[in-house]
C-alpha cells in the first residue's frame, strides 16, 4: 500500500510567523517537493514526549522539521 497526498493548503508565508503543522502535514509537503522554514511538527518520539499515568502524551519538549 502507497499513501498519497495532496491538496494541503497552507495560509502565505509571513516574516516572525512559524506555523505549526500535523507531523502527515510535513511528510505530505515533502513528498510533493514543498520545503518551508515556517513549518513545524510537535515531536512526539520518546525523548521529547510528556506522557501521563496511562501513556496519553500531555506535552512535548520540541518540535520537528523535516
Amino acid at each position: 500500500m502507497r499513501t498519497v497526498f495532496n491538496n494541503v493548503t497552507l495560509p502565505e508565508p509571513q516574516d516572525g510567523v512559524v506555523y505549526i503543522v500535523s507531523t502527515v502535514v510535513l511528510q505530505a509537503l515533502q513528498q510533493m517537493g514543498i520545503c518551508r522554514d515556517d513549518l513545524v511538527a510537535p515531536d512526539t518520539g520518546p525523548q521529547s514526549a510528556v506522557r501521563d499515568g496511562t501513556g496519553q502524551i500531555v506535552a512535548i519538549r520540541r518540535f520537528q522539521v523535516l
